[in-house]
């Protein structure tokens, strides 16, 4: 029985997210050590029937490696395309990759790289299941009683950046799951 995963923002062959941007997330020393990791723990938990999700920025624009990388992951991709994909739609497509605009999922839940904006929200979406934010969230800004500000996480808004899950895909059950706990499903 094949399980379905979603991640988003591997970014593959990207230098300067685990250099520079996201170092603590990503604490590699070289662009091997990066890109080994994320196939190791992608491997880890994705079987060859299982299905993924990439929710976007797959890998950086002048990363030399794609279809390498594509041919050592298990299972099979379905990808809603990030702003870092520009110009890889063929090649990802020959790796076998399926590609995607946001995709509205049952239960109201909607796929896309970047988030959409909360007035998407409501009826036809309950939630938005995103990445491109890395290591934030969507957050609410909210006055409490005595006019203070209150800043919490948007809980229409699931971010499965690698940096989210131990650059790892997660399954979609763990999501339903949140989505649930959150009071955002159909059943």
């Amino acid at each position: 029985m094949s399980q379905l995963f979603v991640i988003g923002d591997t970014h593959f062959g990207h230098r300067k997210i685990w250099s520079e941007f996201e170092h603590e997330a990503r604490p590699f020393n070289s662009q091997d050590e990066h890109d080994e990791a994320l196939i190791d723990r992608w491997n880890s938990v994705v079987k060859k029937r299982d299905v993924v999700w990439h929710l976007g920025d797959f890998a950086k624009e002048d990363c030399k490696n794609v279809s390498e990388v594509l041919q050592r992951l298990a299972g099979r991709i379905k990808m809603v395309l990030g702003n870092h994909d520009n110009g890889r739609a063929m090649e990802y497509q020959q790796g076998g990759v399926k590609l995607y605009g946001p995709t509205k999922l049952s239960g109201g839940v909607l796929l896309s790289h970047i988030p959409v904006h909360p007035s998407c929200l409501g009826h036809r979406f309950k939630v938005n299941v995103h990445g491109h934010t890395h290591s934030k969230r969507v957050q609410l800004r909210e006055v409490g009683l005595i006019g203070e500000v209150i800043i919490k996480d948007d809980p229409r808004y699931i971010n499965v950046s690698a940096e989210q899950n131990d650059l790892t895909p997660i399954p979609y059950e763990t999501v339903r799951g949140w989505i649930r706990e959150r009071g955002l499903s159909d059943g």
